[in-house]
């Protein structure tokens, strides 16, 4: 039984040597694998072709805009009030900084050639240290450019992702899209929608209506607020909304992101040609701010653009004027078909008037902010 127990003992001791030694070849391994995948990371930044090295820039400039950096920062030199979306211009400069090429051509043919004795696009760049580098641009190159440092004539071959901010030709380009839907962060309380032909649509919250439900909870266990909207369309008498799927869809549409920048400043012409002195539809969003004050933003509708794709619109809390998509254009509206009226009808005259007479039987409103 002695010997049992110690041949035992034995292949035991053998086994958690085995498996420790299984422990240590796997750890080792996985830190030979790590150091040779950062050696060879190493080895191919180190070797990699440089035009330039630069740590960061102060100073960008192509095309007629120029972008200075300061205190981290970046803002356009032509205007000093321009809503700038910095993180576009960093990202060029970032790029420029220390721009890679994957080919380099020392012996290169005549540099006309290369689309570089008159270069389609120059970029000037400033370091933070005090370097100053002014690149050439010439032709592309199986989705790669031409480029040279104009105070030498070595043509390399690189990957600019940022090419088409370089070929921008309008400083609007580079704007800064401001965002309605601050909006819904705050609790909304009414919809106005006026158009050019004449339509109108009112919704207005009864606010004086907080009444919970006894039976009706959420996921949570909390009592549902039963929230009452009114509307009112083509300026008829108001009415209570019972299909709060309208209700949502106008909710939705209003929920507007614009799709880019047309003008940072506007004056009376400038609205009149984008049609924003006679729009072809206002829009009035009550709500309660940061501070609890009811406050209104109006949004307005211009034209259509000469490419039947784009409307001009603008907030009254900006000077800028940005564009949305003929569908989202289309989306606010079909508002004005809405009639908010459930097709659900009482069969029961009596039973009608009940629910009509009971406050505690208005439908719950999935929209309620």
């Amino acid at each position: 039984m002695n010997k049992q127990i110690k041949i035992i003992i034995i292949l035991a001791s053998i086994l958690v040597v085995l498996v420790a030694g299984n422990i240590i070849i796997k750890k080792v391994t996985k830190f030979n694998s790590e150091k040779s995948q950062k050696e060879s990371e190493a080895e191919s930044l180190a070797t990699a072709i440089k035009v330039n090295d630069y740590d960061e820039l102060s100073a960008i400039s192509f095309g007629d805009f120029t972008f200075t950096c300061k205190d981290g920062t970046w803002n356009y030199d032509g205007d000093s009030e321009f809503p700038l979306d910095s993180s576009i211009i960093k990202k060029i400069a970032d790029e420029f900084a220390g721009l890679l090429a994957s080919r380099e051509i020392s012996n290169a043919d005549s540099i006309e050639s290369y689309g570089l004795k008159d270069p389609a696009y120059t970029v000037k760049i400033t370091s933070t240290d005090g370097g100053r580098q002014t690149i050439y641009i010439g032709k592309s190159y199986d989705s790669e450019y031409y480029v040279k440092d104009a105070e030498n004539d070595t043509v390399y071959t690189c990957s600019i992702s940022c090419m088409d901010d370089i070929k921008a030709d309008e400083i609007v380009h580079f704007a800064r899209i401001d965002s309605v839907n601050t909006v819904w962060d705050s609790k909304y309380y009414s919809f106005s929608l006026a158009s050019k032909d004449g339509s109108s649509l009112v919704l207005n919250k009864d606010r004086s209506v907080d009444v919970y439900s006894e039976d009706e909870t959420d996921e949570n266990g909390d009592k549902v607020p039963n929230v009452v909207w009114n509307a009112s369309v083509n300026g008829g008498e108001a009415y209570e909304v019972t299909d709060t799927t309208d209700l949502s869809s106008v909710r939705n549409a209003l929920d507007i992101t614009y799709d880019g920048c047309l003008e940072y400043k506007s004056d009376d012409k400038t609205l009149a040609a984008y049609g924003l002195d006679d729009p072809t539809c206002t829009i009035k969003i009550g709500y309660t701010d940061e501070n609890d004050k009811d406050s209104v933003i109006t949004l307005t509708i211009g034209s259509l653009d000469s490419d039947n794709k784009t409307y001009s619109i603008k907030s009254d809390k900006s000077d800028v004027i940005y564009y949305i998509t003929n569908s989202k254009a289309d989306t606010i509206k079909n508002c004005f078909s809405y009639d908010f009226k459930s097709d659900e009808t009482e069969t029961d005259a009596d039973t009608a008037a009940d629910v009509k007479s009971s406050s505690k039987c208005k439908k719950y409103n999935k929209i309620q902010s």
